[in-house]
């Protein structure tokens, strides 16, 4: 999938079939990778998407930010 910063609140990303999908916050993310606080396997809800200068993507997640790259986004 392809991520798409839009602002703190909104997400556009397009699935591997090619459909293009705009997600509002909260959306539910499933945590696919090991990190500090939150177990593989875990559905969590996402409160704000967040950016930096080299537009790497950030969850705000229980007022923690991480990484994009340890979770999943479940489309239809």
């Amino acid at each position: 999938m392809h991520y798409q910063y839009v602002n703190q609140n909104t997400l556009l990303l397009v699935t591997a079939k090619g459909a293009l999908r705009k997600l509002h916050t909260p959306f539910r993310v499933e945590c696919v990778t090991i990190n500090k606080r939150i177990p593989i396997g875990t559905w969590v809800y996402v409160d704000e998407v967040w950016t930096n200068e080299r537009d790497e993507l950030f969850y705000l997640i229980f007022g923690q930010l991480y990484a994009h790259k340890h979770f999943r986004v479940f489309t239809f």
